[in-house]
C-alpha cells in the first residue's frame, strides 16, 4: 500500500458519491511495529449525506484503510439553511470536510545476508582481481 494507491481508492469513491476532493495532501508516515501507518489530508466538499457515503466504503475496504480524523462544518451560515426550510424547499447543508485517511503496509527490510558480503565471495573477489 502507498500513499497513490490511497488516494486512487479514495478518488474511486469520492467520484460514485459526487464528492468534490479540493486538496490532498501526503503525511509523514508512522512506523508501527512492522506496519507503516501512510496518511493522507483531504479536504472535501458534498453534502452530508454523499459524505457519510462517501466514508462508509472507506471504512469497510479490504485494503484496511480507516479515517483517523474528521472535522466537517457548513459552508452556510444557519440563517440560510432556516430560509431554505421557510419556503420549503429541502435545505441542501453543503459541508467543507477535511479528514485523514490512513492506510498500513509491511515494512519492506531486507535480510542481513543480502546487505553484508560473506568472507567467501569476498576472498573470491580478491582471489580473482589479484589473478588478472
Amino acid at each position: 500500500m502507498s500513499a497513490s494507491n490511497i488516494q486512487e481508492a479514495v478518488q474511486v469513491f469520492a467520484d460514485k458519491e459526487g464528492i468534490q476532493i479540493i486538496t490532498t495532501r501526503v503525511l509523514n508516515p508512522e512506523v508501527m511495529g512492522p506496519f507503516t501507518k501512510i496518511p493522507i489530508q483531504l479536504e472535501l466538499s458534498g453534502q452530508i449525506d454523499q459524505l457519510a457515503n462517501f466514508i462508509k466504503p472507506i471504512q469497510s475496504t479490504k485494503s484496511l484503510l480507516i479515517v483517523s480524523e474528521l472535522d466537517a462544518r457548513s459552508l452556510f451560515p444557519a440563517a440560510v439553511i432556516a430560509r431554505q426550510a421557510a419556503v420549503e424547499q429541502t435545505p441542501l447543508q453543503t459541508l467543507r470536510a477535511s479528514l485523514i485517511v490512513s492506510g498500513c503496509a509491511r515494512l519492506q527490510t531486507a535480510s542481513r545476508k543480502k546487505l553484508e558480503p560473506t568472507p567467501l565471495k569476498e576472498s573470491r573477489a580478491k582471489e580473482i582481481k589479484a589473478a588478472s
